[in-house]
């Protein structure tokens, strides 16, 4: 029986930042400047697998100041005018909730029920901070069932499972009473493996927002 419900962050709940500034928003940074895509996604997950873990106690400012460093360091050829300082400045207009309307309904609903929210978010702390912000979803999800792979130094894929053990604690559940949504089918696998089941989140368009919330509402009303 479900007794608790836990969201990933970026590409369930809100736009995968980098991702989607650099590459997949209309407006897209990559474009704008005829930048290589495959360098740019190349880069983007390299800096990704590099921050993720690291359990940094860095002020935030200097984290994003050191991503965008290193991403233009490792960026083999881009415009002058591509500087650290423009990409900070570009990066809030692209940190956007997705439907928020809907899936505040399926959070209210959730509530209703006295079912406990979580995150489990493979994440960077500035990221995190500048996403968390935008959201405002305070109200469903306590700091205390918010479970970051840079806080705990491991990601949803690595071998020991450390997020989700993290998650079962801050829960206080057991693995089979756990639901997850997530966008990536590796982490939904790698959720199976601890005996979560999974709900997958795909392409984040309305339509489909709209089939996972039912199928998490539909999950918790008959009882599974």
């Amino acid at each position: 029986m479900i007794q608790a419900v836990v969201f990933d962050l970026g590409g369930v709940l809100i736009r995968d930042p980098w991702e989607w500034m650099l590459l997949r928003s209309e407006d897209n940074i990559t474009d704008r400047f005829r930048l290589s895509r495959e360098d740019v996604a190349r880069i983007g997950i390299d800096l990704c697998g590099k921050y993720e873990c690291s359990r940094w106690t860095r002020p935030l400012a200097e984290q994003e100041r050191a991503w965008w460093t290193d991403f233009l360091v490792a960026l083999p050829e881009h415009p002058e005018e591509l500087t650290v300082e423009y990409l900070i400045r570009e990066t809030d207009k692209y940190i956007q909730p997705i439907e928020p309307d809907r899936i505040r309904m399926t959070l209210e609903k959730l509530l209703e029920k006295g079912i406990p929210l979580g995150i489990c978010s493979n994440n960077v702390d500035f990221w995190f901070a500048k996403q968390w912000q935008r959201l405002g979803y305070e109200r469903y999800f306590p700091e205390e069932r918010i479970i970051l792979s840079q806080a705990i130094g491991a990601t949803k894929r690595s071998p020991g499972h450390e997020m989700f053990h993290a998650v079962r604690r801050s829960m206080n559940c057991g693995f089979n009473n756990l639901l997850f949504i997530d966008d990536r089918s590796e982490n939904l696998e790698a959720a199976a493996q601890c005996g979560i089941r999974g709900i997958k989140a795909s392409d984040q368009s309305g339509e489909t927002v709209d089939a996972w919330c039912f199928a998490v509402e539909s999950a918790l009303l008959m009882g599974r």
